[in-house]
C-alpha cells in the first residue's frame, strides 16, 4: 500500500511521500492520524472497515476512545468532500467506508530527471533544525487559502473538521502558536509533537476520563523532551478544567507549576500565558491579572484559537458581553471542530439578550455531534429565555441522563415538576444537596449549588448564607457572581454587595 498512489474526484494521495494533492488547493495539511485514517480507508475501498480494525491500526500503541475515529471522520469530510457529495459513508454502530471512485498506480519514478528537464533542486540550506526536525514526519505540507478556513459560528451547520487542527503554516513551516521551541533555538523531539497533539484531541473531548488520559500522554511527552513548553501550557490546561474530575486541591499547584513552567521556556508563546490568566481567574480571583495574561496571549498569537476562547469566556463573566461574545466567535472560526467554544459563546449571548444568536449556536452545535451532553444542556438555557418552560426541563433532563444521572433520579425530578412546577422541582434538588452535606460536609461545590438554588427561589438569606460558605471554600461560585442569573434576586441585597466587594468585584451597571 505503502507504494500505492490514489487518485479521486481531484484528490492525490501519496502514502509513501505523506502527500495530500487537491487540484483546486494544492498540497492539503492534515495530522497524522487523519492520514493514516485516509490511507487505511482508501486501501480498503470499498469495503467496509470496522471501528475496531481502525482503532488497532491507526492508534496500535494507545488506548483511545471511539470518539477519536469521528474527530478524524469530520476533519476528512471537511477537507476533502464537496458539497452533499461525501466521499466517506458511516455504517452506524460498525464503521466506515470510503464510497468514492477511487484510482490506484503505482508512483512516479523521481529518482532521475525527467527528459530536458533541471533536476530538483536541493532543499533550502536555510531551514532550521527545529524546522526539520518537526516537519519531517509531514513533508512540508501546504494549507488551503485562509478563506478556505474561514468559518463563522452562525454557518457552523453541516460542518465536520477544526482548523485548529492545522498546525502548518502556508509555507511548510509551523503557525507561531506551535513553534514557540523553534523560538528558543531548539529541536523537538517529533515523537514527543505527535503525542502531544494525541493528548490535545482526548483534552478537547472534555471529559474526566479523555483529560486524564490526556495528562498521562503529556506526562509522557514532558519525559522525553523535558524543555517542550507546549506540553507544560497543555498540562496545566488539563489541570484547569474541573472537567477533569480532580479536587481543586490537586489541580490548582499542578496548573501553576506548568503554567508557571511553559512561559518561563517559552515567554513570548502564547499558550503559557492563555493558562497562566485562566488559573489567574479561576483559582485566584485576580480579574486584572488575567485580563493582562489573556490580552498578552492574544497579541502573541492571534490565530491561538485557546486565547481567543477563555478570553471570551472570561470577559462574558465580567459582563464585557460584546467584546466576550467577539473573542469566542473568532475561537470558533479558528476551530469550529471544538464544541466547548459553541457551548461557552451561548452564555454570553444570552446574557446579552441575543437568544435567537444563541439558538443558532447551540443548533449548529447540534449538527457536528448531537450526542454531546452539553447540547441539551444549553438548549435547556435557550428555552428557559424564549419563555418555554416545560421544554426546558425536559431538555435538561436530558442532559443529565447523558451525563449519566439514573432514570430514577430524573423520575423524581418530573414528579416534583408536576406536581409543583419548577419551585418543587427546585425544593427536591435543595433536599439532595442538604443529604450530601450532611453524609460528606464540604463536598465539592455543594454549598454554590444551594446557594444557587435558594436564589432561584428567592429565598435571599439562605442563599447568602450558602454563597459565604462557598467562598470560604474556595469554590467556584465566585466566578458566576457578577452575571450569572442564578443570582439575580439577589444583586439589590447589600450583604450580596459586600460579598462582591469580598472577591474584588463591584456589582455592574443595569444594561
Amino acid at each position: 500500500m505503502a507504494g500505492t498512489v490514489f487518485e479521486w474526484a481531484g484528490w492525490t494521495f501519496e502514502p509513501a511521500e505523506w502527500r495530500l494533492t487537491g487540484a483546486a488547493t494544492g498540497q492539503l495539511s492534515l495530522p497524522n492520524r487523519t492520514l493514516d485514517l485516509l490511507a487505511l480507508l482508501l486501501e480498503r475501498a470499498p469495503s467496509l472497515v470496522t471501528k475496531d480494525e481502525i482503532l488497532a491500526a491507526v492508534w496500535p500503541d494507545s488506548v483511545v476512545e471511539e470518539g477519536n475515529i469521528a474527530f478524524h471522520i469530520a476533519m476528512l469530510r471537511k477537507a476533502l468532500d464537496a458539497g452533499n457529495n461525501s466521499c466517506f459513508e458511516t455504517v452506524r454502530g460498525r464503521g466506515y467506508r470510503f464510497v468514492a471512485p477511487v484510482t490506484r498506480r503505482a508512483p512516479i519514478d523521481t529518482t532521475a530527471p525527467l527528459p530536458d528537464a533541471p533536476s530538483e533542486p536541493a532543499a533550502s540550506a536555510d531551514a532550521t533544525e527545529a524546522e526539520t526536525a518537526i516537519a519531517a514526519p509531514v513533508a512540508a505540507r501546504k494549507l488551503p487559502s485562509p478563506v478556505v478556513l474561514f468559518v463563522s459560528a452562525l454557518t457552523l451547520v453541516g460542518l465536520t473538521a477544526g482548523v485548529g487542527w492545522f498546525w502548518w503554516s502556508s509555507n511548510g513551516r509551523q503557525s507561531r502558536a506551535a513553534q514557540g521551541e523553534a523560538r528558543t533555538g531548539r529541536s523537538v523531539n517529533p515523537e514527543a509533537y505527535d503525542l502531544s497533539l494525541q493528548a490535545r484531541e482526548l483534552w478537547r473531548q472534555r471529559s474526566p476520563h479523555s483529560i486524564q488520559q490526556a495528562i498521562a500522554l503529556y506526562e509522557r511527552v514532558i519525559a522525553m523532551d523535558p524543555q517542550f513548553a507546549r506540553a507544560y501550557a497543555g498540562l496545566a490546561d488539563c489541570y484547569n478544567l474541573t472537567m477533569s474530575g480532580l479536587p481543586p486541591e490537586v489541580r490548582y499547584p499542578r496548573a501553576l507549576e506548568n503554567a508557571e513552567k511553559a512561559v518561563a521556556l517559552d515567554p513570548d508563546g502564547p499558550a503559557g500565558h492563555t493558562s497562566l490568566a485562566f488559573l489567574r481567574y479561576k483559582f485566584e480571583w485576580r480579574w486584572k491579572d488575567a485580563d493582562a495574561e489573556f490580552s498578552r496571549a492574544v497579541a502573541l498569537d492571534p490565530q491561538y484559537a485557546l486565547a481567543h476562547h477563555w478570553y471570551g469566556e472570561f470577559l462574558g463573566i465580567m459582563g464585557r458581553y460584546d467584546e466576550g461574545i467577539r473573542h469566542l466567535r473568532r475561537a470558533v472560526e479558528l476551530e469550529p471542530q471544538t464544541l466547548a467554544i459553541q457551548s461557552d459563546l451561548v452564555t454570553p449571548l444570552l446574557r446579552a439578550g441575543r437568544v435567537a444568536e444563541a439558538r443558532a449556536v447551540v443548533e449548529a452545535a447540534a449538527a457536528i455531534n448531537p450526542n454531546w451532553p452539553f447540547i441539551p444542556y444549553r438548549m435547556a438555557e435557550v428555552l428557559r429565555a424564549e419563555g418555554r418552560e416545560r421544554e426546558a426541563v425536559e431538555s435538561h433532563w436530558r442532559w443529565m441522563l447523558l451525563s449519566g444521572a439514573s432514570l430514577e433520579a430524573v423520575d423524581r425530578l418530573r414528579a416534583a415538576y408536576d406536581a409543583g412546577g419548577l419551585a418543587g422541582m427546585t425544593r427536591l434538588e435543595i433536599a439532595g444537596y442538604l443529604d450530601v452535606e450532611a453524609a460528606t460536609p464540604g463536598a465539592w461545590m455543594n454549598a454554590t449549588n444551594l446557594a444557587r438554588a435558594y436564589a432561584r427561589l428567592g429565598e435571599r438569606a439562605a442563599a447568602l448564607r450558602w454563597n459565604s460558605i462557598a467562598l470560604d471554600r474556595r469554590e467556584d461560585a465566585a466566578i458566576g457572581m457578577l452575571t450569572a442569573s442564578d443570582y439575580d434576586s439577589l444583586r439589590e441585597d447589600p450583604e450580596f454587595t459586600r460579598q462582591l466587594a469580598r472577591i474584588g468585584l463591584t456589582p455592574l451597571q443595569r444594561r
